[in-house]
Parts: C-alpha cells; sequence; structure tokens
C-alpha cells in the first residue's frame, strides 16, 4: 500500500517530469534487474521508481 509521503513525492515528480521522457510509479511495484552475464533476476520493490527508458521496460505500459 503506498502511504501518503509516496504518493505525496510521487505527484511531485510527476509534475517535475512533466513533459519530459521520464514517468514516475509509486509502491507497489515490482522491478526485476538483471546483470548482463547472469542467468537470473533479482527482484526488488523500492517505494518509487523513475521510468527513464521506456523501450528497456517490461511488465506494464508506461
Amino acid at each position: 500500500m503506498v502511504n501518503r509521503s509516496e504518493y505525496s513525492s510521487c505527484a511531485k515528480l510527476d509534475l517535475y517530469f512533466d513533459g519530459k521522457d521520464y514517468e514516475p510509479f509509486a509502491a507497489p511495484i515490482d522491478i526485476k534487474l538483471k546483470k548482463e552475464k547472469e542467468e537470473h533476476f533479482q527482484k526488488v520493490i523500492p517505494d518509487i521508481v523513475v521510468i527513464c527508458d521506456k523501450d528497456e521496460f517490461r511488465g506494464i505500459s508506461v
């Protein structure tokens, strides 16, 4: 569940990035990270994430 502080921060980031190619998201959102030479992913659940390269992001429509 998103707490009030996270929502407020995400809303401020949304205003800051308005008109730019960046998209902020508030928790809960699972992010799977993978190093180039490894087969397995590491799952993280950040409070807030900003997607900068939509072509490299998979999972939800941004």
